[in-house]
């Protein structure tokens, strides 16, 4: 394709601190706009005005929303005069290519619509592994049929072609009968590794002896952060010099403050750079999750740090520590195996040491934006022919 059409990304928000879809999303963007593409995305105002900017060479084009479900499922008004307006902006810039995330957003079905409206070649990209729980038993049920329902309308209607961010992401996809066409993998950028890190020691009166591990991320029971909690207690019974910093927001923010204290050191949601300049202060990152992850970023951020990490299996975090050489995968969040782990982890670092950088070396490798976007030119070409 002429390097002059415009790429089209769809995501429900736009914004890096509301998940994983949309840093995704923003940093696809931002990494086309670095190599000398013109990019779009096409997203939801949620949190702001519906309308048209450009934010740092991204056309940005925010839908007027109705929302539900705690605002966590925008849907486009898509019939709104604001929405019929910014569509005729968005095809003046004559796009020539869609990619879409996640599949059982009404955003995708939207931009679906217009790539087949315009006879514009699309992809649809999958971020989970596994149904979303809310841990009730009825509202699971019920999430599970509309996730079906959903894909088999966009599937009849639209006929995309899918990929996944993990291997585990694309694996997924043959639960609801699809088969994924490759992978387009979650990623990092280079250039976050150039941060000034964090004077922990200093900041936090830290002896020179102290280990420091970290948790970053929402705190939901899913994402394990009550039986870490419970596991770094039970260490630093044994390790004073063990040290656990938490970054993040969610329900169960009182609970975790209630357990801060000496060795447990609570820093509230941190904006993207501070989160570079504390991981590169770190030495192990923890994540305990049991929600349906499809390539937690928070393991490439740390792999680029040349943190070790300790993480349970949510998805495609497998297909980066698999075999022990890169990390330490554990099966469940299981208080006892975390507190073991931490320790191994705590009496050697030589092998902290070992383990990060060979960590550090696959993202460098296999797992930059630069390289997510060459792949996706790749894909933008071989699928010239296929139209919805």
């Amino acid at each position: 394709m002429a390097r002059d059409k415009c790429i089209c990304i769809c995501t429900p928000f736009f914004a890096p601190h509301i998940g994983g879809v949309e840093r995704y999303a923003e940093s696809m963007a931002r990494q086309l706009v670095k190599s000398g593409r013109r990019v779009a995305v096409l997203t939801s105002a949620a949190g702001a005005e519906a309308g048209y900017t450009l934010d740092g060479g991204i056309h940005l084009f925010r839908l007027p929303v109705a929302r539900a479900f705690r605002q966590r499922y925008p849907i486009p008004m898509v019939y709104h005069s604001k929405a019929q307006q910014l569509q005729d902006q968005l095809e003046s810039l004559d796009v020539g290519f869609f990619v879409v995330n996640a599949r059982f957003y009404v955003h995708s079905l939207y931009a679906l619509h217009l790539a087949k409206k315009w006879a514009i070649r699309a992809i649809v990209i999958e971020h989970g592994s596994q149904h979303l729980t809310v841990n009730n038993a009825f509202a699971d049920a019920a999430g599970r049929l509309y996730e079906h329902l959903f894909t088999r309308w966009l599937l009849w209607r639209y006929q995309p072609l899918f990929y996944g961010v993990s291997q585990a992401s694309a694996q997924w996809l043959k639960h609801f009968g699809i088969h994924a066409s490759g992978v387009l993998p979650n990623s990092v950028c280079r250039d976050d590794a150039k941060v000034n890190p964090w004077d922990l020691r200093t900041g936090f009166g830290l002896p020179p002896s102290a280990v420091c591990y970290c948790y970053a991320g929402r705190f939901i029971e899913q994402k394990g952060v009550l039986p870490l909690l419970e596991a770094f207690a039970l260490l630093v019974q044994e390790h004073p010099e063990a040290h656990l910093f938490l970054a993040g927001d969610g329900p169960l923010r009182q609970k975790v403050q209630a357990s801060c204290g000496n060795n447990i050191h609570w820093l509230g949601a941190l904006d993207h750079p501070s989160m570079m300049g504390l991981l590169a202060s770190i030495n192990v990152v923890v994540l305990p999750s049991k929600h349906p992850e499809g390539l937690p970023t928070v393991v490439l951020e740390a792999g680029l740090h040349r943190c070790t990490v300790v993480s349970t299996d949510p998805g495609g975090t497998r297909e980066l520590l698999a075999g022990g050489g890169r990390g330490i995968l554990l099966p469940m969040p299981e208080p006892g195996a975390l507190k073991e782990a931490f320790q191994t982890l705590l009496r050697d670092p030589g092998l902290r040491q070992s383990m990060a950088e060979a960590l550090h070396q696959l993202i460098l490798q296999e797992y930059t934006w630069e390289c997510t976007v060459g792949k996706l030119a790749g894909i933008e070409s071989a699928t010239e022919t296929h139209l919805p």
